[in-house]
């Protein structure tokens, strides 16, 4: 990420050159900041802490002694818990699906199990601090009344040990790499107790330190700690590595330094509450005042990280606001949103899977909810092709390889999402990813991806049918179909490792064998069409062929099962194998089929031209893109998948951000619905609606093109694909398209073989509904790597949005690689992707007092692309 550099020159030549030589540094579009919701809980909101496998996010309503339990998807209150009296601090050990609560006036420690209270721990004294070591399974409640650290076991919620600490505690911080505890302390002066977690005992006292401490931070790379003190407005820097060294830096004049937080990418944070600065420094914890984020706000009291979408917030209380910065060039203004809030906001914290960040405002007893999705645009340049290409437009992704296909008259292009976005300098006509494949006519209908065997499969006329070797990409004319065939739609088995192509000429639905591209049935449909529609649903093993009629065929049989009339021919469809539902537009309407009947439950007049269609899986909502034809405003309809009633209309005369409605495309993963459009603007080609809220954002638009007529989810690495004029535009899902990991944690896997396994290369593929995988997660820390292997995977198949399954990684002694072998819940044949990401010891705790949150700090997420067959 761009602020490495700023790290480097910072560090080698000081904040002058470093001014210097940001100047010039490029800056890619920044993310785009959308309030989506703000949710009502109890009464004075203050701290917050995520629970990033169950999706929740808990809320301590410090005025009603009541902790509110957010669904960090649906953005809905799903539960309110009474804990004890004077709540405040809050833990999260999401491996066990644990939250602990200290009441510092009862003296108590609630505890929560996902949406309901599982009893208190009777701790006594003034809790106000907690921190939890989810890989030894210990909670540690800093006791602020009788000057002491309370130790406990988290699964028999036991008292282990009890540490004193001479002066009051006042904020805590776990190191995951040496499971030390580190307690800031104050009174006349200040101090600093190490607890060694692995004896629970102390190892020792840093004293002279600044009174007033109230936040606390540690790399666990370096193995140092800072501290800062707002009323002496003065850090301390501890290095343990070296003998508990204690360097005093002072805050920037006026401003009192405020608040500490930490980034796995080596970096520490520092807000102050005087002219808005957010100071950064390497793990050595040494700041220079000239390196900072500017904001321009005063009154910061918070500060939290996101290290998996490379940014940080601030709250600023007096001014009902908060900012969200991508850490990029920091002269760059683009880094910068400032967004509104509630009143008096107190506490932020984000949700790295969610793509969200929380904040509570305790003036108004709600919390703001905003979608920080990166979507950083990589323009891959494909060639000149004019104003006359964009109709010829199909778009595929291969997600096992990271690689999006746009056909467009006489060419297929190869896009590498990793080549193309370290290769992306922001420029026109910028090749980098991008590989021509040249086919032999220029009238392309049809593309399509076979996982499985890393084949494409390009219809390019009459007699120009291709297969192309995704490894070589090299093209090859299929011939097991008639020589003369006019091949218009396309669509893959994966149940079954069968390719499905319709011929306009002859109207016959020919079957290929998707290894050998034999041909294995011919199927006469008896409905005809100008143009075709295939869809296969995997689990019934039947396809849909969308013609003046519906064709359902058994591919296996090579038999037509049913023909289901519809009133006109149609343009687009959309199947939810889930609910048994295929959607159709046609000319002036929309038909609902019921696939287990083989009947039109319900066809709806449309007032407008549809254009596009599209379902998630996930909810069963499904989209309709549709274009006015008189005043050329576009527009969404979004039904309910369970009634079919018109949910809401996102007209773009209301949301300028939908320029037009050609194309849709969902992403399951976020529950995010894009709108391409061949007539974007300087501010808008492709709408992102959250499909949860309704919200809608626009993506950060191509400079050098003006369409997304065809738009792709990678599912695999969430990048989004969108085919213009003359590029294929990439939406990565971070703010660093060079494919360095903010968080320096690596997820891979291995399918394990058995008697049921068809292949291991190029996929994994399975007869067994219930296959296992091997997940390995490396550390790849520059420093103390092997001290920072992961303790826990966290994995799901198919969807982001569901419960994240844990698992406990065991590494050898001095590896840097934690493996852990799981088996897979019961599948659907067809093609599945399996998800993890892993976590150190501390998944999601707050750490640092009133002052600062520490977000959840998770590896990427990797992931897999597998079949499970017939």
């Amino acid at each position: 990420m761009q602020v490495t550099c700023a790290k480097f020159f910072a560090g080698r030549f000081g904040a002058a050159f470093l001014l210097l030589a940001l100047v010039f540094l490029p800056a890619p579009p920044a993310s785009a900041v959308t309030q989506l919701q703000t949710v009502a809980v109890g009464h004075t909101p203050g701290q917050l802490v995520v629970n990033t496998t169950a999706h929740l996010i808990y809320v301590v309503n410090q005025g009603d002694n009541t902790v509110s339990i957010i669904d960090s998807q649906q953005l809905k209150v799903k539960a309110v818990v009474k804990v004890g009296t004077a709540p405040g601090a809050i833990a999260a050990d999401p491996p066990a699906n644990l939250v602990y609560v200290a009441n510092a006036g009862s003296g108590t420690v609630s505890k929560i199990v996902g949406t309901k209270a599982s009893g208190t721990l009777p701790v006594g004294g003034t809790p106000i601090a907690l921190v939890v070591d989810s890989a030894l399974n210990q909670l540690y409640v800093a006791d602020g009344a009788r000057n002491q650290v309370e130790i406990f076991n988290t699964t028999k919620g036991t008292l282990l040990a009890t540490v004193p600490t001479t002066l009051q505690p006042t904020a805590m911080a776990l190191n995951v790499a040496t499971h030390a505890v580190f307690v800031a302390c104050t009174g006349s002066s200040g101090s600093a107790v190490v607890i060694d977690g692995t004896k629970n005992q102390m190892l020792t006292t840093i004293n002279s330190l600044p009174a007033g401490t109230t936040s606390l931070s540690i790399d666990p790379a370096s193995n140092v700690a800072m501290l800062t003190s707002p009323s002496t407005n003065l850090t301390a820097v501890i290095d343990a590595a070296n003998g508990y060294t204690v360097t005093i830096g002072t805050g920037e004049a006026g401003a009192n330094a405020m608040a500490t937080a930490y980034d796995a990418d080596g970096l520490f944070f520092l807000a102050d509450n005087g002219d808005g600065n957010i100071f950064y420094c390497t793990g050595d914890g040494l700041f220079n005042l000239g390196d900072a984020y500017q904001t321009h706000a005063s009154g910061a009291t918070a500060i939290a990280v996101n290290p998996t979408t490379n940014q940080i917030g601030t709250v600023y209380p007096q001014s009902a606001d908060a900012f969200i910065i991508d850490l990029i060039n920091p002269l760059y203004p683009g880094a910068y949103h400032q967004v509104t809030t509630g009143l008096t906001p107190t506490g932020i914290a984000f949700d790295p899977l969610a793509n969200r960040v929380f904040i509570t405002n305790a003036g108004d007893n709600t919390v703001s909810v905003f979608d920080i999705s990166p979507r950083s645009i990589v323009p891959a340049y494909e060639g000149n092709y004019g104003n006359n290409s964009i109709g010829y437009n199909y778009i595929d992704v291969n997600p096992a390889t990271g690689t999006a296909y746009t056909l467009r008259l006489g060419n297929l292009f190869a896009i590498n999402e990793a080549k193309a976005g370290q290769g992306s300098n922001g420029s026109g006509g910028n090749a980098a990813g991008v590989t021509t494949i040249a086919l032999g006519s220029a009238y392309s209908s049809a593309v399509a991806v076979n996982a499985a065997t890393d084949k494409i499969y390009a219809a390019d006329g009459q007699g120009f049918f291709y297969s192309v070797d995704g490894a070589t990409n090299t093209a090859t004319l299929v011939a097991s179909v008639p020589s003369n065939a006019n091949i218009e739609a396309l669509a893959v088995d994966s149940a079954t490792n069968e390719i499905l192509a319709w011929d306009y000429s002859s109207n016959n639905l020919y079957v290929l064998d998707g290894t050998t591209e034999s041909l294995l049935k011919t199927i006469s449909l008896t409905a005809h069409g100008s143009q075709g529609t295939i869809l296969v649903d995997p689990v019934k093993n039947l396809a849909y062929v969308a013609l003046y009629s519906v064709v359902v065929v058994d591919p296996a049989a090579g038999t037509v099962v049913a023909t289901i009339p519809i009133s006109s021919q149609p343009f687009a469809a959309a199947l939810n194998p889930a609910a048994s539902r295929l959607y159709v537009i046609m000319n002036g309407g929309l038909a609902v089929i019921d696939t287990s009947t083989n009947s039109v439950v319900t066809t709806t007049a449309l007032s407008y031209n549809p254009e596009s269609v599209a379902v998630n899986p996930v909810t069963g909502n499904y989209y309709v893109g549709l274009n006015d034809g008189g005043s050329g405003t576009p527009h969404v309809f979004i039904y309910s998948g369970a009634t079919n009633a018109l949910i809401a209309d996102l007209s773009g005369k209301t949301y300028p951000e939908i320029t037009g409605a050609v194309s849709l495309a969902i992403s399951p993963l976020t529950d995010t619905i894009y709108v391409g459009s061949d007539n974007g603007t300087g501010t808008a080609s492709v709408a992102a609606i959250d499909g949860f809220s309704n919200a809608v954002a626009a993506l950060p638009p191509n400079a050098y093109d003006s369409a997304a007529h065809a738009l792709a989810v990678d599912l695999g690495s969430g990048v989004l694909a969108g085919a213009g004029y003359s590029y294929t535009s990439l939406w990565f899902p971070t703010s660093d398209v060079a494919g360095a990991a903010p968080v320096p944690i690596a997820v891979t896997f291995a399918g394990v073989k058995d008697s049921q396994t068809i292949a291991t290369s190029p996929l994994f593929r399975t007869h067994n509904t219930q296959p296992s995988f091997v997940i390995s997660a490396t550390s790849n820390f520059p420093q103390s790597a092997s001290s920072l292997v992961p303790k826990h995977a966290f994995y799901q198949v198919d969807s982001w949005l569901g419960t994240w399954k844990t698992a406990t990684l065991s590494a050898k002694s001095g590896s840097v690689t934690a493996t852990a072998k799981v088996k897979l819940p019961t599948l659907t044949t067809g093609r599945h992707v399996l998800y993890a990401y892993a976590a150190l010891g501390d998944v999601a705790t707050v750490q640092n007092g009133a002052q600062g949150e520490n977000s959840p700090v998770i590896s990427p997420i990797g992931s897999v692309v597998f079949t499970v067959e017939k």
